[in-house]
This record gives C-alpha cells, structure tokens and sequence, in this order.
C-alpha cells in the first residue's frame, strides 16, 4: 500500500492465506489497517512463487474510483477540455 513498514501496517497486520481454490488472498486482521484501507483501496491481488533458496510475492492493489466531488468526470461524462 505504498507505506512501508509504518502504521497503520504492521508485519501481523495482514496474512497470505489460501482461498478454498488454493488461491492466496490477502486478510488483515487489524481492524485500524482493514478501515484506513477500504476508504482507500479495492480488491488486492497476490501471487507467490518459489524455488528452493527464493521466494517472491507480488501484490498489486486496485484504486478505487475517484468520486465525482473529487474533482473527476462523472461516469459516462466527457472530461471539460481546456
């Protein structure tokens, strides 16, 4: 979430754990961190891979949608051209 290792996220704040489908999902578990981040964020996606020395996640969480009373074009409206 783009903070480093600074509050609200802390290292047990969230988990990897694995859906019914063996997909990892992420879960957080600190109620400050699970409401600083659904005012913020959507869904986040995680994939884990591994060899026998190496392991590397990658996580890319989506934006949610810009309100209309921040300054974005409303859905299906042309923004104003200068």
């Amino acid at each position: 979430v783009g903070l480093g290792m600074r509050m609200p996220m802390t290292w047990r704040a969230v988990q990897v754990l694995n859906h019914r489908s063996g997909m990892p999902v992420l879960v957080i578990s600190d109620s400050r961190l699970q409401a600083w981040y659904v005012e913020r964020f959507g869904s986040a996606h995680v994939s884990i891979t591994d060899e026998r020395e190496m392991v590397a996640a990658y996580v890319i969480v989506e934006a949610l949608p810009e309100s209309p009373s921040a300054g974005a074009a409303p859905p299906g409206s042309q923004a104003p051209s200068n």
